[in-house]
């Protein structure tokens, strides 16, 4: 019962993170610097095959399957001390990129290898390439 509790309420939290604000884009060649707090240059192979979906506080990163649903590919997310305190032991995949005091800047990778369906090898392609993706980031000041 606590474990249920215990997902339940960071469900609602992550749900309170991104519900604030919602604005959705496609993915670019070369984004230009985000007012939320970042900027990231992504390959010209995944402009056709990728989305962006931008909130307060996270962008999710994610593959479009051919049925035009998102897959989770990655997210750069920004919380305070007090919401990562309650969040950094139930996430998978995190990695913290920065603490400038204010926020902690974390970013969470998928850790799915394969997808049912017909475009399996292009969504392998996009997880081996999530690497240097990530390493293009830059946080804005």
């Amino acid at each position: 019962m606590k474990t249920i509790f215990k997902k339940t309420a960071y469900a609602a939290l992550i749900a309170l993170i991104a519900a604030v604000s919602f604005r959705a884009q496609a993915a670019g060649s070369a984004a230009p610097k985000d007012p939320m707090f970042f900027s990231i240059t992504l390959p010209d192979t995944w402009q056709s095959k990728v989305i962006r979906q931008d909130y307060e506080n996270e962008t999710i990163f994610s593959y479009m399957d051919e049925k035009g649903s998102p897959v989770f590919l990655f997210s750069i997310t920004r919380v305070t001390g007090s919401q990562w305190v309650a969040l950094h032991n139930q996430l998978k995949n995190a990695m913290v990129v920065k603490n400038d005091g204010a926020f902690i800047y974390f970013i969470q990778k998928a850790d799915e290898k394969s997808l049912k369906g017909m475009k399996v090898e292009d969504y392998n392609t996009l997880l081996q390439e999530i690497d240097a993706v990530i390493n293009s980031i830059q946080l804005n000041s």
